[in-house]
């Protein structure tokens, strides 16, 4: 068996491609999602609950990606903007699991907090930033 390994030098590039692919329209939009959900490598965007509170809002992704820069442990990284959530004045809120971005009904990335966020009157705003990152492995196939 054999291993395919995506260079150090070009995971830079890749993250390039990445950032340029997300500037165009139609844009990737950032979501929250209150079910208690474990996203996975093949999730969909029928797997996801957004979140619905009163004064929820979602964020376009694109064009704010900074470029990708190398980290000192070796990870290759590009960074969005920070994106601010406020919580309802009053109502109901939700309990947020996590968020997920998507693109045309296509998840391109998601994540579970590792502490559900309530969103509730008087709860503080929420602030999230994306950081896409990459490193290359050595793969060696067990003997």
């Amino acid at each position: 068996m054999s291993v395919a390994v995506i260079t150090d030098q070009c995971l830079p590039q890749v993250l390039e491609l990445v950032r340029v692919d997300w500037a165009p329209d139609p844009r990737p939009t950032l979501r929250l999602f209150r079910n208690d959900f474990e996203p996975a490598p093949a999730s969909e965007d029928v797997d996801f609950v957004e979140a619905d509170w009163p004064g929820y809002t979602t964020f376009f992704l694109g064009g704010d990606l900074a470029a990708p820069l190398k980290a000192a442990d070796g990870h290759w990284s590009c960074q969005s903007s920070q994106y601010e959530y406020l919580p309802p004045a009053s109502g109901l809120g939700n309990t947020v699991y996590g968020w997920y971005v998507t693109r045309t009904g296509l998840v391109l990335a998601a994540q579970r907090f590792e502490v559900p966020l309530i969103m509730a009157p008087g709860s503080p705003p929420f602030r999230l930033q994306l950081l896409l990152s990459a490193k290359s492995e050595s793969l060696f196939p067990p003997s």
